[in-house]
């Protein structure tokens, strides 16, 4: 059952709803201070879910000082807007054409594969998966370079965010210590997950340059490229592998138990089989060997 909180405590916008529980704690409240600090911790608790005129300054600042203290406010306020800057730098600010404020850049989905993961699976259906004739990618590569040039800035700024929270460290209250170090755990992962990504992006752009030296037919200079995006793609592989390995680090709590498995299937495991068909592209053009099996699925 609900019912309405004193109109004493009434402000402008809609009325909360409370439970009977939170009445009967009112009701044994014996002086006036008691309920004034009571109504204002009501409120306090309620502003940000529905107050259209709160600014993300006036809540990082009433959040921060009430999680981590004020000797850790300024510090943490820092940190906070270096991370709001971020989000919008890597969603709504970019030019890129399918950025968006709830997905950024692409660079992770938790419930399916990203583009650059499904790109993977585009050169299986292609008719002759070891050339590239009959498609122009230069959309796409001009799209790789983009991100891959916006995600290092992101990971810089991310980077600085980081050392505020550092920073904090010694002065945030005891009890908000699990807190921080949780935050510092989900960026310092999120870090390398990006410059895998960043990696990722480079073996395509290599892949790329690999067939347009053989269509200036320039065999030697295809055969680097081909080498080097082979590299990369390997790289990739074992930065994705070491990014699993730390978010395994915390993977007692169970959101973090699902985005490591929800990261190995959408994320590891494609570039890993992946790796395989480059290898196999790669030996190819070498006139090596090349009957390695993949799992395109």
């Amino acid at each position: 059952m609900l019912i309405k909180l004193s109109a004493s405590a009434s402000k402008a916008g809609p009325e909360p709803w409370v439970t009977l529980g939170h009445c009967a704690v009112f009701e044994k409240l014996s002086t006036d201070d008691e309920r004034e600090r009571f109504i204002e911790q009501f409120w306090k608790r309620r502003e940000g879910g529905w107050n259209p005129s709160l600014t993300p300054e006036e809540f990082y600042r009433g959040y921060v000082g009430r999680v981590f203290g004020i000797r850790a406010l300024d510090t943490m306020l820092r940190a906070y807007r270096s991370l709001d800057a971020n989000e919008m730098f890597m969603g709504l600010e970019s030019e890129f054409n399918d950025s968006h404020f709830f997905l950024g850049l692409g660079n992770f989905l938790n419930y399916a594969d990203t583009r650059d993961i499904r790109m993977m699976g585009q050169f299986h259906t292609q008719s002759n998966p070891f050339d590239v004739k009959e498609q122009d990618r230069s959309p796409w590569v001009e799209e790789c370079r983009y991100r891959r040039d916006r995600f290092a800035e992101g990971i810089e700024r991310l980077k600085k965010a980081l050392s505020y929270r550092h920073q904090a460290c010694e002065k945030v209250l005891p009890g908000s210590r699990d807190e921080l170090e949780y935050l510092i755990f989900k960026t310092d992962t999120y870090i390398p997950h990006l410059e895998t990504v960043r990696v990722l992006l480079g073996g395509y752009m290599a892949y790329d340059a690999a067939f347009r030296a053989r269509k200036k037919g320039d065999e030697k200079e295809m055969l680097l490229e081909l080498d080097r995006c082979e590299s990369l793609f390997v790289r990739a592989r074992a930065l994705a592998r070491e990014t699993a390995g730390q978010v395994a680090g915390k993977a007692d709590d169970p959101t973090e138990k699902y985005i490591l498995f929800r990261y190995n299937v959408r994320f590891v495991i494609p570039i890993a089989e992946f790796c395989k068909f480059i290898k196999k592209l790669v030996a190819f053009h070498h006139a090596e060997p090349y009957w390695s099996e993949v799992d395109w699925r």
